[in-house]
């Protein structure tokens, strides 16, 4: 195992970084755990308005945000007299942009009505006022972690994430009503404003705005070039989605935005150490420590390796059983759909575009964002005709490996690293063999059971095996080990009462 990698990352970042992931791992099992309640409160096609209305706000508060919080990661760090400014300057942007969005979505509401053959217009009202809140509260949780203040951003992210599933999960219980779902939606995005504009004023006492004539340019120079890569890369990633939900049912469409499911610790995982790449190797790049660089970049990898891959290999067997679980029988084909949507779980590997972002790569990620949305775009056309649904999410991934492959050639130039040693090859060729190995035991030992018996049985033996497999044969890197080590002894004392 090459230890070198993955060594010499300080005590306290790699507490950040846990205590960001914790928080980022339980939001992720609640934002999962309301559609699992809504699918089964709602009628399959008012759950498909419900798919429907998160695509076009996420699409909305994603071109909107024009790459501001993006830009927070890369200049903070690099400029920690200005954070304050930065901060402020990015709050009244944002809030300035999600209110024209909220104004526009509202205009363009016939227009969405048309595209998805549905009556969404008595919702579309507290759609606009989510959005509006979303660009400014977005601001909410990035604020902390450049910061470097993880504590507070995980307290805050998963306290949030707590009380908003708790009650969207009451409200869609009691009233089944999709108008009262997004009504509470709002009322928790409000009280997260709130919080910025707490922890805003209170950061001015710690620190006085300082003001620079040409720090609002360093900042728009950074995040509009980002910000046009960011709507190439959206388009691409909607796109499918769009087309499939303009011709199909809404009923249709819920199965089909079921199969897109994502593995929410891996979406969470991915997002902390990404952020980790982007701050630590954005001060190393300024400082030309290419090693320093390598060494955040193998260590994020493969430490994403050891949790996508197994999880990979047990979503691809299990997919079925996982749908039909967690969503109902009447969801079942869904299921080919999330396993083709899986196949992105081993390209996050790379960190495409978090190495883009710390090196300032802008105009290669516009490059790689536009082949890649032309590759998913004919590859729509070619395939959905033939395969429908199936054909459509294959788009998406085509469109995807595009970007990431195209972006690696120069990430590996900026690493000053051959293809062959990109990323340690050998070592993801052990985890990906254990992975698939102690997924095919789980799934063989109860094949001949009930799904949900299947899933919970062997999920525990697979995942168990994996993880035990991992640790005796020296898969986990040393460092890892001693972080895990800590970790169960620090919650033994804590629950001992010995802490």
């Amino acid at each position: 195992m090459p230890t070198a990698w993955l060594s010499g990352v300080e005590a306290s970042r790699r507490w950040q970084s846990l205590w960001v992931t914790a928080a980022r791992g339980v939001s992720g099992l609640l934002g999962i755990a309301v559609p699992l309640v809504v699918v089964r409160a709602l009628d399959q096609t008012t759950f498909g308005y419900y798919k429907e209305l998160f695509l076009v706000s996420a699409t909305a508060s994603g071109l909107l945000g024009l790459g501001i919080t993006a830009s927070l990661y890369h200049l903070v760090p690099r400029f920690p007299q200005f954070g304050q400014t930065l901060l402020a300057q990015s709050a009244l942007l944002l809030g300035m942009l999600g209110l024209s969005g909220g104004v526009g979505l509202l205009a363009a509401g016939p227009l969405l009505q048309g595209l998805f053959h549905a009556p969404l217009a008595i919702y579309l009202p507290w759609v606009a006022f989510l959005v509006a809140l979303s660009l400014p509260v977005s601001l909410l949780y990035v604020a902390p972690v450049v910061d470097r203040r993880s504590r507070l951003a995980a307290l805050v992210l998963a306290g949030f994430e707590i009380l908003r599933s708790a009650a969207l999960v009451v409200i869609v219980m009691v009233t089944r009503s999709l108008v009262a779902l997004l009504v509470t939606g709002c009322v928790v995005m409000a009280l997260q404003c709130a919080a910025l504009v707490t922890y805003l004023v209170w950061r001015r006492r710690t620190q006085a705005p300082q003001k620079d004539a040409g720090l609002l340019r360093a900042q728009l120079r950074y995040a509009l070039p980002f910000a046009a890569a960011a709507f190439v890369g959206l388009c691409r990633d909607k796109l499918h989605a769009y087309y499939v939900g303009g011709t199909v049912t809404p009923a249709e469409f819920a199965v089909y935005a079921v199969g897109l499911m994502q593995v929410p610790l891996i979406d969470y995982l991915t997002q902390t150490l990404g952020d980790v790449v982007v701050l630590e190797n954005s001060a190393h790049f300024a400082a030309g420590r290419v090693d320093e660089m390598r060494r955040v970049w193998y260590r994020a990898a493969y430490g994403l390796a050891l949790v996508a891959l197994p999880l990979f290999a047990f979503a691809e067997l299990f997919a079925c059983d996982i749908i039909v679980v967690l969503f109902g029988a009447s969801y079942a084909s869904a299921a080919p759909i999330f396993r083709v949507y899986a196949t992105t779980l081993p390209l996050s590997l790379l960190f495409a575009s978090p190495l883009l972002r710390a090196t300032g790569d802008l105009r290669a990620m516009l490059s790689a964002d536009l082949a890649s949305l032309l590759v998913s775009a004919g590859a729509l056309v070619l395939l959905v005709g033939r395969f429908g649904p199936i054909g459509a999410v294959g788009s998406l991934v085509a469109g995807y490996a595009t970007f990431v492959l195209w972006a690696s050639r120069l990430n590996a130039a900026r690493l000053e690293l051959p293809v062959g040693r990109f990323l340690p090859w050998a070592a993801l060729t052990r985890v990906l063999l254990v992975s698939v190995g102690t997924a095919l035991i789980a799934w063989f030992a109860f094949a001949n059971t009930a799904a949900a018996v299947r899933l919970l049985l062997g999920g525990a033996l697979g995942l168990g095996l994996y993880a035990a497999t991992a640790w005796r044969a020296g898969l986990v890197p040393a460092e890892e080990r001693r972080l895990v080590s800590d970790a169960l002894r620090h919650l033994r004392l804590l629950v001992t009462g010995n802490a």
